[in-house]
């Protein structure tokens, strides 16, 4: 069904069906973004944010959860904090992770909006991020270098996933009937102050 006129971005359907999809690996940016963590030392990491019914966090759970298991950490049901994808999300989340009896050292948030919370969340109590916590997001919007402090988190390419989905769906509009395109980005790791304050 190479003559379909929708290009899907970031999300699959699940039901196989043939779309033209462009979207960023989401299993290997949120184990680059665990290794991370991992490589400044933190054993406890939770994973905030989100909620299990979407593929993308299912995806991310599952690079998480390799980056672990590769480093021989035991994966804590516990620290899987889900909530809805929002600051205030984020600010829930993150009271909730600092009543944990044993709580983590870092936090992966599902995106950089829940991480804004979570920021928020330690400051209000009092904690210092990037000292007192790391904290790592995903996407890497353009206030993530201007929060203070600024946070540490994945590329995910929103422009060049626009310019190639507008230019597979203008070719489709204007009779191209090739094969089916899946153009999958790597991601990129860009490591701010709130994950390692000597950057």
């Amino acid at each position: 069904m190479g003559n379909s006129r929708v290009v899907l971005i970031a999300r699959e359907l699940p039901s196989g069906e043939q779309i033209d999809y462009i979207g960023i690996d989401n299993v290997e940016s949120s184990r680059l973004a665990t290794e991370h963590l991992i490589q400044q030392g933190h054993r406890r990491v939770a994973f905030l944010g989100g909620f299990s019914n979407s593929s993308v966090w299912r995806d991310r759970k599952q690079g998480y959860c390799e980056a672990l298991e590769q480093a021989g950490i035991e994966i804590d049901e516990s620290l899987f904090i889900q909530t809805l994808a929002t600051r205030q999300g984020g600010m829930e989340a993150i009271k909730r992770v600092l009543q944990h009896p044993d709580p983590p050292t870092a936090v992966f948030c599902y995106n950089d909006v829940v991480a804004f919370g979570a920021l928020l969340g330690l400051k209000e109590a009092g904690m210092i991020p990037g000292r007192d916590m790391a904290v790592v997001g995903f996407d890497n919007v353009q206030e993530s270098a201007l929060f203070s402090p600024s946070l540490t988190t994945i590329s995910a390419f929103p422009e060049q996933i626009g310019i190639h989905a507008a230019d597979i769906l203008h070719r489709r509009i204007t009779g191209d009937t090739s094969e089916l395109k899946r153009l999958i980005l790597k991601p990129e790791l860009v490591v701010r102050e709130s994950s390692s304050l000597n950057v």
